[in-house]
Order: structure tokens, then C-alpha cells, then sequence
């Protein structure tokens, strides 16, 4: 049970340290030998990923590594999910003594990656503008690393209720890595409101300045076509840290 214990928690050397007494004692038992046989099976896998790691660092990888890199990393993916609430504060600042309703806005995100290759997510977000102006929203995304510099993405989703939230969203987008925790990025949406449709470029930088933490950068240029049949531009700049 020790040694099943230890192989489960990663730890093959001391599983070979507990299952050496057992060999002594019966080598034949068919028990012993079955541990054996796992044993020898995990401690082999490690000295498959000590051979790949120092391979990598002496920047000659055999064929054989490389293969065995890329069988593991196939093998294994991330998951996570994320909650978030957002409260504004609205105030009249032009003197006219108008009472302005606080806006609220709250979201629950999943995802689904395989590292170093894609990655699934999906969104939901509530949004509430006071004065019984709510909408709720599903959003999904997926994309994929071509190589160490590039991404591309795609996204899109539709408004479950009310008016808040465009009725369609859509877009992709394509990401390059300028310096080593720099990214480029530029977008393109399409939103499609009850009174007018938006076509946006959005242009940014991604600053990976902690493995958990990225300061963003974003300017959206914005296309407004009313139903009306007027139109005008807008550009909104946009920071955040996640």
C-alpha cells in the first residue's frame, strides 16, 4: 500500500526504497513482483524526463527526446475557472442634478488547454444598468499557439436576455510575441445591437510581467452604424491588470 501511496504522490526513489525489503524477503510473490514491474515502469519515465530536461539545456535534443516531449505534453492539460464582480459608481458631473443608476456587472469563466497548443474557454457575464436594464451574455473562445511567437483566436457569442449586451458578438484575433514577456496584439469585432452595429480594430499590448499576472493594453476604434442610416467613430482606451 506504501509503495502504491508513494508512486501516486511522484515519489519513485523512495517507492524503490520501501519495495528493496520486499524483494529480499519473497522476490517470488506475485505481489512483489506486480510492484516491481511499476516501480521500474515510473522511475523509468523519470529518467526519460531527466534525459529530455538535460538535453534542452544543451540545446541538442535527440529525436528520441523530442518525441517523448511531445508525448507527455499531449498527455496532460490545464483547467481552471474564474469569478469576478464589478461595481460602478455613476455621478453627475454637469450640473444639471440628474440621478444616474449605478451599473453592476458579474462573470463566471472556465477553460479547457492543452499547453502548447489550444485553449477552450467559455464566458458568462450579467450586466445590470439600473432602471430594469439587465442583460445576461454567453461568450466562447478558442485558440491555438502555431508556434513559441504566435497565436490566433477566435470568439463570439450571443445575448441570452435584454438589450446591455450586443445581441451577436463576434471576432478573432492574432497575438505575436514581441520581446520575451511582450506581446502585439491586434483584433477585430463585430457587435450587433437593437439600434446599431459596431465594427471595432483593436490594437494592444500584453505585458506578462508575473506567471500569474498580465498588465494589458487596448485601443478601441470603433465604426457605429445607427439604424437611423447616420454613423460615427469613436476611440475608447482601455487598461487592466489580470
Amino acid at each position: 500500500g506504501l509503495v502504491l501511496a508513494l508512486l501516486r504522490a511522484g515519489q519513485a526513489t523512495a517507492a524503490v526504497r520501501e519495495l528493496a525489503p520486499l524483494t529480499e524477503e519473497d522476490p517470488d510473490d506475485p505481489e512483489v513482483r506486480m510492484l516491481a514491474a511499476q516501480v521500474k515502469g515510473a522511475t523509468g519515465r523519470v529518467r526519460q524526463a531527466r534525459s529530455l530536461y538535460e538535453s534542452l539545456l544543451r540545446e541538442d535534443p535527440l529525436s528520441a527526446d523530442i518525441r517523448a516531449g511531445k508525448l507527455a505534453l499531449n498527455q496532460t492539460f490545464d483547467s481552471g475557472a474564474t469569478i469576478g464582480y464589478e461595481y460602478d459608481r455613476r455621478n453627475d458631473s454637469t450640473g444639471s442634478g440628474a440621478g444616474l443608476s449605478d451599473w453592476q456587472e458579474g462573470y463566471i469563466s472556465a477553460f479547457w488547454r492543452r499547453p502548447f497548443a489550444q485553449t477552450f474557454s467559455a464566458e458568462y457575464h450579467w450586466y445590470d444598468r439600473g432602471v430594469g436594464l439587465q442583460s445576461h451574455q454567453l461568450l466562447l473562445e478558442w485558440s491555438r499557439a502555431l508556434d513559441k511567437d504566435w497565436i490566433i483566436r477566435l470568439d463570439g457569442g450571443p445575448s441570452l436576455s435584454g438589450t446591455v449586451a450586443p445581441a451577436w458578438r463576434v471576432g478573432a484575433g492574432t497575438s505575436y510575441r514581441l520581446v520575451d514577456d511582450l506581446f502585439g496584439n491586434l483584433d477585430g469585432y463585430y457587435l450587433n445591437f437593437s439600434d446599431v452595429e459596431v465594427w471595432q480594430a483593436v490594437p494592444g499590448l500584453t505585458w506578462r510581467w508575473h506567471p500569474r499576472s498580465t498588465f494589458n493594453t487596448r485601443v478601441y476604434i470603433s465604426e457605429n452604424r445607427l439604424r437611423s442610416g447616420t454613423a460615427n467613430q469613436s476611440v475608447t482606451w482601455a487598461f487592466d491588470n489580470g
